[in-house]
């Protein structure tokens, strides 16, 4: 995860401890952006990095609803725990 203001570019990995990626030809992020767009959060995918820009102006509640739904969103995609 990499972050500029309120710009995040969160990699999606195959293996979190190793850092090992998804076959760039899966393009995992994209289904996962979309997935996130059911729970309510309007992403969108570099390969497999999503990129969320919230605004200045959002508050606790609005990131914290945010970051719920790109949890689902990973969880419905990736099978997380």
């Amino acid at each position: 995860v990499r972050q500029c203001g309120f710009i995040a570019g969160i990699d999606v990995l195959r293996d979190g401890a190793t850092g090992e990626p998804f076959p760039w030809e899966d393009e995992t992020g994209a289904p996962v952006c979309q997935a996130a767009r059911r729970h309510g959060l309007l992403t969108r995918p570099v390969r497999d990095t999503l990129v969320v820009m919230l605004p200045l102006s959002a508050s606790e509640e609005e990131i914290t609803r945010a970051v719920t739904a790109l949890d689902h969103a990973l969880r419905e995609i990736l099978g997380a725990p």
